[in-house]
């Protein structure tokens, strides 16, 4: 009989324990990491660790879907320095709150640095100084409502913020894309953003113009002397490379495709094709194989 109490009274603490155990979790996802915005004024903030994130596997969850209680305490919080999901076999919901104690709003550009995204989407909760990071809902239960932010023009999703003074403001981003699903995210002050930009984009054009000088060259001399064909065959041969880096970039989904964002994830691989194709025709004169 004593035996049976010591058995009943360790079952019950086991179920306290494991119920307790239970809240402490449901209470960790409830807690997100808060960034403090005006720390972004001089360098960029690195925000993989200030996202919590879901996973999507049906891609059906709504942005109503992800704002329920039953729902927002699945997201978990991202401890690694980057957001890196592996194969894009779902879809993935990432939540991030930024807080702003200052007395004037803040004009901030969040940055997805990861160009073959084939969809990107950023939802601004807005209507309720006090909103929840957790629930998306005001005190009095009702949902605030949600801003869709337009991204700006860049070979990176960037997407222009603004924070209210002395508030807390709540971003969700839809991430969906058919290869490793690898983010740098960043918040800049958009001075700082704007002068990396410049820089950013005066190595790739240095590169490209290299590039089409050497393309431009080899032309000339398969021109000049039409029986050699290898330097055609060089020059096929760089220009699918400098076509390659053009897409993994971005810069072909900002300046050509534009919209067209699964066209320019499948023109990622077909370039890098046409690179190999034209690598091999190229070595196979070079080291004259077919002697």
């Amino acid at each position: 009989m004593q035996s049976v109490k010591t058995f009943s009274s360790a079952r019950r603490f086991l179920i306290m324990l494991l119920y307790g155990l239970n809240l402490l979790m449901a209470s960790a996802f409830a807690q997100d990491k808060v960034l403090e915005a005006p720390k972004t004024d001089q360098t960029p903030v690195q925000l993989s660790g200030y996202f919590a994130a879901l996973g999507d596997p049906l891609k059906k969850l709504t942005l109503a879907d992800v704002l329920s209680p039953s729902v927002a305490k699945l997201f978990q919080a991202n401890a690694s320095a980057t957001l890196n999901f592996g194969d894009a076999v779902s879809a993935y919901w990432l939540r991030l709150s930024v807080r702003n104690d200052s007395d004037v709003p803040l004009e901030r550009m969040l940055e997805l640095a990861n160009a073959r995204l084939t969809n990107v989407e950023l939802f601004e909760i807005v209507g309720n100084k006090k909103v929840s990071g957790v629930t998306g809902s005001n005190p009095g239960g009702e949902l605030t409502q949600a801003r869709v932010i337009a991204p700006q023009q860049n070979r990176n999703f960037v997407f222009p913020i603004t924070l209210p003074a002395h508030s807390v403001q709540v971003y969700f981003v839809r991430l969906e894309g058919r290869s490793a699903l690898f983010i740098l995210a960043k918040l800049w002050a958009p001075e700082a953003f704007h002068l990396s930009e410049r820089s950013d984009y005066t190595g790739l054009a240095w590169y490209l113009g290299a590039t089409s000088a050497l393309i431009l060259f080899n032309l000339l001399c398969f021109a000049v002397l039409r029986r050699d064909t290898i330097y055609l065959k060089y020059a096929l041969f760089v220009a699918a490379v400098m076509l390659t880096l053009a897409t993994h970039s971005g810069l072909t989904r900002e300046f050509i495709w534009q919209n067209l964002l699964r066209w320019s994830d499948i023109s990622t691989a077909a370039s890098l094709s046409v690179c190999v194709a034209a690598l091999l025709f190229f070595m196979r004169q070079l080291l004259n194989t077919l002697q």
